[in-house]
């Protein structure tokens, strides 16, 4: 059966958003520093402003006045003490603090009625659950700060986005068995498998390219070293998109957003690589 306009406008867009962006992302992955921690924490707001939103139309008030400054200085205190690792557990303990005693105390002393039984308990959770979600962005600018950070944080960019992809067109083209109609309609087994092969071959193949590039070929990892994170590119990545839809069925919305046209919002382009990104990053300590 021939593709609908719907899917054809849809796909069209896909291609010219990552023609656009992904250029963008490599060169400022590539480039690293001040400019990579700044794109990554005016992203991380923009996410949160989209899941605030989405909340608030299910009549969940996050505590923006708390949330948004733990989540600049979460992500801007992770670029400053990326490579100290004491004032970075203490940037997060004060940052966890923060926003568990912050949000409560908001309303303690800010006029806030209810609108139902519970209602100030589940803003508070909701703030919580907003900050640390959207500062997985902070492993991002961690990664990269790495002496092997640069090939580091461009191989995680072209894997996870690589399986994202393939999993998008063979999932789409093919169809098949849902792997949780429920969740995620679109998700196939099919498309989950292909997702992750790509990933697994995807990672030792740029990590062969790398090598032959001068400027990369001293920090880049070995083809061995690369499989673990295509492994967690294409696994894990997919698992990121599933749980970002648990939170997208639950308020009865399609997309958090529309500024990427053909994939969304901010968290639904970068939901694979919040739950990805940490563990490649935990990786990376293992294995230096």
């Amino acid at each position: 059966m021939p593709p609908t306009r719907g899917v054809m406008t849809v796909l069209r867009h896909r291609l010219i958003s990552a023609a656009i962006g992904l250029p963008i992302a490599v060169a400022l992955a590539y480039i690293g520093g001040l400019p990579f921690a700044i794109s990554v924490c005016a992203i991380a707001v923009a996410g949160a402003y989209e899941l605030m939103l989405a909340m608030r139309r299910a009549k969940v008030e996050v505590v923006k006045e708390v949330a948004m400054p733990c989540i600049v200085i979460g992500i801007m205190g992770s670029y400053a003490f990326a490579n100290d690792a004491r004032s970075l557990f203490l940037l997060w303990c004060s940052v966890a603090f923060v926003l568990v005693f912050g949000s409560m105390s908001f309303h303690i002393f800010a006029h806030s009625d209810a609108a139902q039984l519970g209602g100030r308990t589940v803003s508070v959770c909701a703030t919580s659950f907003t900050a640390a979600y959207v500062c997985m962005f902070s492993f991002m600018v961690m990664l990269r700060e790495r002496a092997n950070g640069r090939e580091l944080m461009l191989m995680t960019l072209l894997t996870v986005w690589g399986a994202d992809a393939a999993a998008y067109f063979i999932g789409g083209k093919f169809g098949g068995m849902k792997i949780c109609e429920r969740i995620s309609p679109g998700k196939t087994i099919l498309g989950s498998i292909a997702g992750a092969s790509v990933a697994f071959l995807l990672a030792p193949t740029l990590t062969i390219l790398m090598r032959s590039i001068p400027a990369l070929a001293l920090n880049s990892p070995t083809p061995i070293e690369a499989l673990p994170i295509g492994l967690i590119g294409g696994i894990a990545g997919q698992l990121g998109d599933m749980c970002k839809s648990v939170i997208k069925r639950d308020l009865n919305i399609k997309d958090f957003g529309a500024i990427i046209p053909g994939h969304g919002g901010v968290i639904d382009r970068f939901d694979s690589l919040l739950i990805s990104t940490p563990l490649i990053y935990f990786y990376a300590i293992a294995i230096s």
